[in-house]
């Protein structure tokens, strides 16, 4: 109910004022808000009082945790994932998360709680949660000769569903695993493309010029093999994510990417892709955090691990 509270709220914010007036807007934004952060204290005390059914506790971490995001902002949205870390011990050690298992609401719950988790990762420099099973392109062979050949003939097989951003994430994805794993920089050929891929692809989000069609999902995503066919018999149609959210989905590329961009006009370019996400609090953290970032690296030149970074300047970001 608090994040339903703070959804109508964010409607109203981009109502004009001329059909309601700027009064009763202010009235309604006020009432909005209270009633939020009062749903946010009854929810907060029944989990702690009353015993709960775990798929409950996960519903009910997931309306504190945007609450906290859009009302407090990224710290206060991260505290809260401490109670979602408490409350999957209930599954016992090594929680598997069998991805192409999931058949229920209570194994989907469990999936965005460890997209969550993995989210928290990017931060915290420590292991999932969970053992995730069932990736999309999961190599099947431990050899390392075996693993490469597998991974480089791999053809995704993500369903395009409106316009996730599957080509962000993909490169996302190599920056993070070259910044962390490999201990590459900018300069790092590989981080290099993976960086100017994300920001071609969202230089056109930002400016408005992407087309909300079928076809769109496959022409930014070089692994999909072309335009989809959803006009065609017994081909269900992309499902169309609302705007809103297809900005905060976009907004982890655009940070991993201003982690490694130099370039004045890339960082700029970063910056719009995560203002476009929001101007609520947990959106203007990670901005800041990232601001912060360049601020670090330019004070002597020197390139640093951006998560050491926010650690030693006891900054926070946190993502939708």
């Amino acid at each position: 109910m608090a994040t339903c509270m703070l959804y109508r709220l964010h409607v109203l914010q981009n109502t004009p004022s001329s059909l309601v007036g700027i009064n009763g807007i202010q009235h309604e934004e006020d009432e909005l808000r209270a009633r939020a952060d009062e749903y946010f204290q009854i929810a907060l005390d029944q989990l702690s009082r009353q015993p709960i059914p775990l798929a409950v506790k996960l519903q009910a971490v997931m309306d504190l945790y945007s609450h906290q995001f859009v009302r407090v902002g990224a710290q206060a949205a991260q505290f809260l994932l401490l109670l979602y870390e408490i409350f999957i011990q209930e599954l016992g050690p090594d929680p598997i998360l069998d991805l192409q298992t999931i058949q229920d609401p209570n194994q989907l719950l469990l999936t965005v709680f460890g997209w969550e988790d993995v989210m928290v990762c990017l931060v915290l420099q420590r292991q999932p949660s969970f053992r995730i099973l069932g990736l999309p392109g999961e190599p099947r062979f431990a050899g390392s000769t075996e693993l490469v050949d597998e991974v480089n003939s791999y053809v995704s097989v993500i369903p395009q569903l409106g316009v996730i951003p599957v080509g962000l994430m993909l490169c996302a994805i190599l920056i993070y695993l070259y910044q962390t794993v490999w201990k590459h920089g900018p300069l790092s050929a590989i981080i290099a493309a993976s960086l100017q891929q994300i920001l071609r692809i969202g230089a056109r989000y930002v400016s408005g010029t992407v087309r909300r069609d079928p076809d769109f999902a496959a022409l930014h995503d070089p692994t999909s093999g072309g335009p989809s066919t959803a006009n065609s018999p017994g081909v269900t149609a992309p499902v169309q994510i609302p705007d809103a959210l297809m900005h905060a989905m976009r907004a982890v590329p655009f940070f991993l990417a201003g982690t490694a961009a130099i370039m004045p006009a890339d960082r700029r370019l970063c910056l719009q892709g995560l203002r476009a996400a929001g101007s609520e609090p947990g959106w203007s953290d990670n901005i800041k955090a990232l601001e912060r970032i360049w601020e670090v690296q330019q004070a002597d030149g020197w390139l640093r691990d951006w998560r050491d970074v926010l650690e030693q300047e006891d900054m926070h970001i946190a993502f939708l």
